[in-house]
């Protein structure tokens, strides 16, 4: 069982952590490694999905709802 906050926080952290950071640290650094870029490309498209449901729970789930995953499907409970 976790609240909407700690779903929101388990979709997004992948992207922000494989995406977003690396893409700022290259940046910062400088870099120009084409496989670090690649990377940064094909988790950015994989994690798209993902980021989709953001408003999704944003939208459908009340704030202080306690969601329940069971295999593919989610359950929630104000």
């Amino acid at each position: 069982e976790f609240c909407r906050t700690q779903i929101i926080w388990f979709i997004v952290m992948p992207f922000l952590t494989l995406t977003v950071l690396p893409a700022i640290g290259m940046c910062i650094l400088e870099l120009d490694t084409p496989i670090l870029y690649y990377c940064i490309l094909i988790n950015a498209g994989l994690s798209g999905g993902d980021i989709v449901q953001v408003p999704v729970f944003l939208s459908q789930v009340p704030r202080h709802a306690i969601i329940r995953n069971r295999g593919f499907e989610s359950y929630w409970k104000a």
